[in-house]
């Protein structure tokens, strides 16, 4: 394990990134039970907190006893899928802060749950995939696959249940297929585009506001 004072100062930076994003999301759920309650049934909710915390935990546990050597090659190629789980995990972040601050200042409504929810579900998988990535002895390219498929996914869910609300969003696919391009290559880039054409045609033939 390298010592603190040999991490790159980007890696130190994405740890504390990540740590207030692991502290800040459980912190509201729990200080803010209207908000949780806005996510149903209940228990959904309480299984979506408890894995808010569980995986976090897990990551930090893994970056504890492995995961600092890892994260210490973020300049070689190999080391850009773990930027681009970090990078995953905070723009979740950033979806849910947006949509509880709707909740909040709205009240409970249904696109208002389905986009905490779908904001949520992002997260928990958002952390899931640095788990996996941490715990893998090299990295996979199929793994960096599907979770580019599941990114297109969720945030085609969150610009549909927001609608109006959560339509400044959509920019974030320019940004995929950019970002996909410029770390991962051609490959990368063509395949981002695509998902991200599939994905917000599929927004804008089923979401009112865009069409």
């Amino acid at each position: 394990m390298l010592p603190a004072d040999q991490l790159p100062p980007h890696v130190a930076i994405a740890a504390v990134a990540l740590s207030i994003a692991a502290t800040a999301v459980p912190l509201a759920l729990i200080l803010e039970p209207e908000l949780r309650g806005q996510v149903a049934p209940p228990r959904f909710a309480n299984l979506l907190l408890g894995l808010l915390l569980s995986v976090p935990a897990g990551v930090g546990l893994a970056a504890a006893f492995s995961g600092l050597r890892r994260l210490s090659r973020f300049d070689n190629g190999a080391g850009w899928i773990y930027e681009a789980a970090v990078l995953r995990i905070l723009v979740a972040a950033m979806l849910f802060s947006h949509a509880a601050v709707v909740g909040v200042l709205s009240g409970p409504s249904s696109a208002g749950s389905r986009m905490l929810l779908t904001a949520e579900a992002g997260l928990v998988v958002g952390w899931l995939v640095l788990l996996t990535l941490l715990m893998r002895l090299t990295a996979s390219i199929w793994l960096r696959r599907c979770a580019a498929v599941l990114d297109a996914a969720i945030l085609a869910l969150f610009l549909h249940f927001g609608g109006q609300d959560a339509a400044g969003w959509y920019p974030v696919y320019l940004l995929l297929i950019v970002y996909g391009g410029f770390r991962f290559g051609v490959g990368a880039l063509v395949g981002n585009a695509a998902l991200a054409v599939l994905g917000f045609g599929a927004v804008a033939a089923t979401t009112a506001f865009w069409q």
